[in-house]
């Protein structure tokens, strides 16, 4: 018996348009059109077409097929890109996969850096790891 057992967090999926004001979530999926007002703080994001939040966003997988606004910074185990991603802030990564575009206004930070399309980044790239394949326009500060 746990002495101090962990309460289950909820699920937010969000099936055609929705918003929300943000929390706390064990998965956030989102298949249409969402904005969040707020912060997030879940185990996976998926969202399946077009999403956006004023907060900043931290778990551990995000995978974004669509087009998706960040408005603070993103904290992630893995982010995994199929479409158009814009971080306001920092992104911070232990595995970042993108087929598409990323624009980060801040600092990128990674372990493995893999990019098939293009990217900005207004800051600092560091990466233990970069693999680019480029098909669009790139751009990073300093690396």
């Amino acid at each position: 018996m746990e002495l101090n057992p962990k309460p289950n967090k909820p699920n937010l999926i969000i099936s055609g348009v929705g918003s929300s004001a943000g929390g706390s979530f064990q998965l956030v999926r989102i298949d249409g059109v969402a904005k969040i007002a707020g912060d997030v703080d879940c185990a996976d994001l998926i969202v399946n077409g077009k999403f956006s939040t004023t907060g900043s966003v931290s778990g551990d997988s995000i995978e974004i097929n669509g087009d998706s606004e960040f408005g603070g910074a993103v904290q992630v185990n893995q982010l995994k890109v199929n479409g158009r991603v814009t971080a306001q802030g920092s992104l911070t990564a232990e595995k970042i996969r993108v087929s598409g575009s990323l624009k980060v206004k801040g600092n990128c930070e990674a372990e493995s850096f893999t990019v098939n399309g293009g990217f900005t980044i207004d800051g600092l790239l560091n990466a233990g790891s970069i693999d680019l394949t480029l098909y669009d326009h790139c751009k990073v500060n300093e690396i």
